[in-house]
């Protein structure tokens, strides 16, 4: 080992005169020293960790800082009275630390500012003393700075004591000096690897890459890119440092250097002494690469005002800054504002590769003190070794499982088990992603776990009950009540992504003390923090995204099951809502990878009366009353299945039946409520049709019909003779009449070209007012449960929801120019104007139309692209349209109310007119009668079924349009489409099958084999929507 600097004190372990304190060339240390660890420097006292794991002490001993009985000082090396076992030292000004393999710390020297963490602030103590405070928390890292200490366990708690007049203990503002360790709560559930202190700043380095500081910042030490002359008093993320990729981070008293993964180093802060090495005395606000090192640097060591660095290929120590003291080893007192050599007298003492400039990183340590240093050449190991972060990994694992029940490996496994699920830290360090070493802006946006390896390992761990058990025990006793005062950190959010992955969070035993406590940590994220949550969620896999969903569900599920009756559980309720709200939206933003059916909740509308919600929802809408408020779903429609959504729209025509509600009126509320079950039925509204006239009878009735009687209860009548079902009659009407308006014949709209999607013609050819009475209609299919065909892109339905189209529907309605706008986003060429010759003009339905005005006279090109495909977006669904529409929107709000729309999504509202895909055939099988000589077991019927059920989903869904006019679900379910199988009068075998859409028969010859009634069933509905026989 070789030192240099100041030993003025004698804090270099020479014997040294005063006359002759300095040492400018690297010097051999005392023989006692040559089997050193680890070397730790204060201001004029030196601590040296020995291969037996005892602390040597030198220097300046006034404040007791030598841990000697004596307060002399001493040039010679001599034992630290008290700890053994030391794994590790480290020293602030004039106290010193040393942390035992035990976990156990120790602290002696100056304590007035309360760094010895010991509960009282003392100027001198003599000898170590443990500090009793921390307890039974497993220590694994301490770092001192001049007048504060921190400290790291091994589960991911970093806690700080001593001074705090400029936020170095980051424990916010008005905090006083801590004579005791305080746990840093704003960096839990950060997985932390190393601490680091200067003179009144610190520093934590996550594994993920990511660095927090805190702290002075008057030279801009922190690296933030500004000043704080007060200090910082929290931990902030610096994000310039995430960036570059930190592997170690070293303090000065006002300077910080760090080094990078791919070897750089980088410095900031105080400059005026030339210690950041970039050949000026400017301070640095921001981190910046010392460009003079272009070799890998594997160390980096700051003193107070001057850095070394070591790079391992050429084996060469580099030192800038001060040098009055001569730290900087060039037998010169000069200071150097860039990197300089430090003369090598170990060099000669190298044998073999290493000469060569081939010594391994991990044969030498540099460390630094005040004006001081030391390197040690090949240094000794401690016998015993210093701890990390506990995470789960597999070794762990295989010895978990493994593990003789009772023993005392079974023992050290249940300490583990619940020290690593006790704390999120532990838990996000042990699944966080294999990134490769490189930094990328892209990966600031990203996660940093891997949710599919929590699945694994925690679906290995449930195969014993012992391990599940604990690590139930420790989620509920202290890793959700830490969660309950969130971390502001970033990556702290991602112990949300993992607890979902255990299986005890999908356990109606574990919603009260697990589930409802996780949900209300998440609801009392800030706004930030939500919306980071949010945007990671929209980045799932389905499958992890519905096992989130899965956990809310459950939760809701069995409460709503369990009569929940206190306001506690209200209110919890709504955190859980609150939460699917986000998730809702997470889901909506990552374009529906669930289906919007998949947050509907079924218990809702058994267990809460619809009545009971839709008053409590006008009731509190204009009130700041959430805190006392009940649970009112709809302000969370989306947890609403689309049944219990149109039924909204009837009870609300039902509450306007009773005269304007004063829903200001407490008194009025309550009185309604207790009247809910007694609301009056809703009016008929007869509607008389003839079929030879349907179209026309239609339009003429409801132009002629009051407003109001559209929110009746619908009765169609025919004036021919008709059957008695009312929804068969339904039926038939809205089939029909939607199928007339719909033709080309009636010029009402135009087609896509393929003749599949239909849209509003940009002028009409017909009266303006029949696209209002056509809006009347469709709106009357929807409040009363049809379903009908309806060829319109899901555009149509996004406008009626205020949702704004975009390129997605312009491929739904006319693919071939929406997929060519999409080629022009996606091209990656600069030549675009010279390749396509494309203006802001465009030719729609057989029309050319400027997209802005002087349209043809600016041309396309890769800057306005994207101004140009939302132009034509923007021109196809609103600009051209929007008169026509508006007229339809007019017509249908007249029958479904404005506000309760926003209840649904568009693709909701579509399902809820054209009708959903929820198909089970095996329901629709079993729902269906039979009249005449068929029943179950007829042949016939037999081979109908077996036929049925082997075609395509294609040609089942010709199948219902034949026999339905709709080739999708109404929203009432498919039990509700019973088809009647009977056989077809007077009908042989060459005959087709016959559909009655009214009565929903399928009239089915008696066919004696599978091959014959299967060509002529495909034939039938290939060329017919059904026979519309009444």
């Amino acid at each position: 080992m070789y030192c240099w600097g100041e030993g003025t004190s004698g804090q270099l372990g020479l014997d040294l005169q005063e006359d002759d304190s300095l040492v400018l060339l690297p010097a051999e240390v005392h023989p006692l020293l040559r089997h050193v660890s680890l070397v730790a420097c204060g201001e004029q006292h030196t601590l040296f960790l020995n291969e037996e794991g005892n602390v040597l002490s030198c220097g300046s001993n006034h404040r007791g800082q030598l841990g000697r009985q004596s307060s002399l000082g001493t040039k010679t090396p001599a034992p630290v009275q008290g700890p053994t076992g030391v794994v590790s030292v480290a020293c602030g000004q004039e106290h010193s630390l040393a942390l035992c393999q035990s976990g156990e710390v120790y602290s002696w020297g100056r304590g007035s500012e309360g760094q010895l963490g010991t509960g009282a602030f003392k100027s001198g103590v003599l000898k170590p003393r443990i500090i009793q405070s921390l307890g039974q928390i497993q220590i694994f890292q301490v770092a001192c700075g001049n007048h504060h200490t921190l400290a790291l366990s091994r589960g991911g708690a970093v806690f700080s004591w001593g001074q705090n007049s400029l936020g170095q203990l980051g424990l916010g503002k008005g905090t006083p000096s801590q004579p005791v360790p305080t746990q840093v709560l704003s960096l839990s559930g950060v997985p932390v690897s190393q601490i680091a202190a200067g003179g009144a700043h610190s520093f934590a380095l996550s594994l993920s890459g990511a660095v927090y500081c805190w702290g002075a910042n008057n030279a801009g030490q922190l690296g933030i890119n500004r000043v704080d002359e007060k200090g910082r008093f929290s931990p902030c993320p610096a994000v310039a440092l995430k960036l570059i990729g930190v592997s170690y981070i070293s303090c000065g008293d006002a300077h910080t250097a760090v080094l990078s993964k791919d070897g750089g180093v980088y410095t900031f802060g105080d400059g005026r002494h030339g210690q950041l090495g970039h050949n000026s005395t400017t301070n640095e606000l921001k981190p910046r690469r010392v460009e003079q090192i272009t070799e890998q640097a594997s160390q980096v060591a700051c003193g107070s005002h001057h850095t070394l660095v070591y790079l391992s290929s050429p084996g060469l120590l580099l030192a800038f800054g001060s040098g009055s003291k001569g730290q900087l080893g060039n037998n010169s007192t000069a200071s150097h504002l860039q990197p300089t050599p430090v003369q090598q007298p170990w060099s000669s003492k190298l044998t073999g590769s290493a000469q060569e400039g081939h010594l391994n990183p991990k044969e030498i340590a540099v460390f630094t003190g005040k004006n001081t240093n030391f390197i040690q050449i090949q240094p000794s190991e401690c016998p015993v070794t210093k701890g990390e972060l506990l995470k789960i990994d597999q070794e762990r694992i295989k010895k978990w499982l493994t593990v003789e029940f009772g023993s005392k490996q079974w023992k050290e496994a249940k300490s583990e088990i619940a020290e690593i699920c006790s704390s999120a830290s532990c838990l996000i360090a042990s699944f966080l992603k294999k990134w490769d070493d490189s930094p990328s802006e892209k990966r600031m946006h990203f996660f940093g776990v891997d949710i599919e390896s929590a699945r694994g390992t925690f679906r290995q761990l449930q195969k014993k009950h012992w391990i599940i058990n604990q690590i139930t025990t420790s989620f509920m006793d202290k890793l959700i009540p830490s969660l309950q005062s969130p971390s502001p950190n970033v990556e702290a959010l991602e112990i949300f992504l993992i607890l979902p992955e255990v299986s005890v969070f999908h356990e109606e035993k574990h919603i009260r003390d697990l589930i409802l406590p996780l949900s209300s940590a998440m609801a009392n994220l800030n706004d930030t923090s939500i919306k980071i949550l949010r945007n990671w969620w929209s980045t799932l896999q389905a499958t992890h995204l519905n096992k989130i969903l899965q956990m809310f569900k459950y939760a809701l599920s069995c409460m709503l099951k369990s009569a929940m009756r206190t306001h506690e559980d209200h209110q919890l309720l709504k955190k859980v809502l609150h939460n699917m709200k986000q998730l809702f939206k997470a889901n909506k933003g990552a374009k529906f990878r669930l289906p919007v059916s998949a947050f509907y909740i079924d218990e809702v509308v058994p267990f809460v009366p619809v009545v009971v919600d839709m008053v409590n929802w006008r009731f509190y809408a204009k009130l700041d009353m959430d805190d006392i408020c009940p649970v009112i779903f709809c302000r969370f429609p989306f947890a609403l299945t689309l049944l219990a959504k149109v039924q909204m729209l009837h009870v609300d025509t039902r509450l306007k039946s009773l005269g304007n509600i004063d829903y200001s009126n407490t008194a009025v509320v309550t009185e309604v409520i207790q009247r809910a079950p007694l609301l009056p039925p809703l009016p008929v509204f007869r509607l008389q049709v003839r079929r030879t006239q349907l179209t026309a009878d239609a339009f003429r009735k409801l132009h002629m019909a009051e407003d109001a009687t559209f929110r009746e209860q619908l009765m169609v009548e025919f004036q021919e003779k008709q059957c008695q079902d009312q929804r068969g009659i339904q039926r038939e009407f809205f089939c029909r009449v939607i199928s007339e308006i719909i033709e080309p014949e009636s010029g009402m709209f135009w087609y896509n070209e393929s003749s599949t999607v239909i849209w509003f013609p940009t002028k009409a050819s017909v009266e303006k007012k029949k696209y209002y009475l056509f809006g009347i209609l469709c709106g009357l299919a929807v409040y009363n449960y049809n379903t009908v065909h309806l060829p319109f892109p899901l555009a149509l339905f996004k406008k009626l929801v205020d949702v704004k189209p975009t390129l997605e529907d312009l491929k739904e309605l006319e693919p071939r120019v929406g997929e060519s706008l999409q080629d022009l986003l996606d091209y990656s060429g600069d030549d675009i104007e010279e390749r396509l010759a494309l203006s802001f003009s465009v030719c729609w339905d057989n029309k050319d139309v400027d997209l802005i005005p002087d349209g043809k006279s600016k041309p396309v090109n890769k800057s306005n692209r994207k101004e140009f495909v939302s132009a034509y977006v923007d021109y196809v669904f609103n600009k051209a349209v929007n008169g026509l529409f508006d007229e339809f929107r007019r017509g249908f709000c007249k029958v479904c109310d404005a506000e309760l729309l926003s209840f649904f999504q568009p693709q909701e509202l579509m399902e809820a007119m054209t009708g959903t895909t929820d198909y089970d055939w095996n329901k629709f099988k079993r729902n269906a009668l039979y009249k005449g000589s068929y029943h179950a077991d007829h042949p016939t019927v037999i081979i109908f079924w077996k036929v049925f059920l082997d075609l395509t989903l294609d040609q089942k869904k010709d199948f219902l349009m034949f026999l339905t006019g709709s080739d999708r679900i109404p929203v009432l379910g498919i039990e509700y489409v019973k088809v009647t199988i009977v056989p077809l009068p007077s009908s042989t075998e060459d005959h087709y099958p016959e559909a009655n859409v009214c009565f929903l028969h399928l009239l089915l010859p008696d066919y004696t084999t599978e091959k014959r009634l299967r060509e002529r069933l495909l034939q039938a509905f290939s060329h017919s929507r059904g026979s519309w026989k009444v």
